[in-house]
């Protein structure tokens, strides 16, 4: 949407470096929220897939943002990682339920083990 507000600006006003600013900025935000979903996918998937976001608030989010730090020099606010994190929930929703149907299956199989 960004994007396209400057496009509309720009046809009407002139100032194609700011164009291409946002563009940039567009394109180095788009790469940060790619990292962040990669550092989800190794330290957060299975937590998020059995007990919801929550718990990756309360007990991940600083080895996040660390891990973030390292890979792109750069911390979004808490705001911005909560808002990723709900996208990357609502993104790989197929994916989560899907681990989480398995893990379910798995114990279910093991508890008539047991009981058999």
């Amino acid at each position: 949407t960004e994007l396209y507000t400057a496009a509309a600006h720009i046809l009407l006003y002139g100032d194609a470096a700011e164009f291409v600013r946002q563009n940039n900025r567009k394109t180095e935000l788009t790469r940060r929220m790619s990292v962040f979903f990669n550092i989800l996918d190794e330290l957060a998937f299975p937590i998020i897939a059995m007990r919801g976001i929550a718990p990756v608030y309360t007990f991940l989010l600083d080895d996040i943002r660390r891990e973030l730090f390292n890979r792109t020099d750069t911390v979004p606010t808490d705001e911005t990682l909560k808002h990723w994190l709900k996208i990357y929930a609502n993104i790989n929703r197929t994916r989560l339920d899907e681990y989480c149907d398995s893990i379910r299956r798995r114990q279910y199989l093991e508890e008539q083990e047991v009981s058999a």
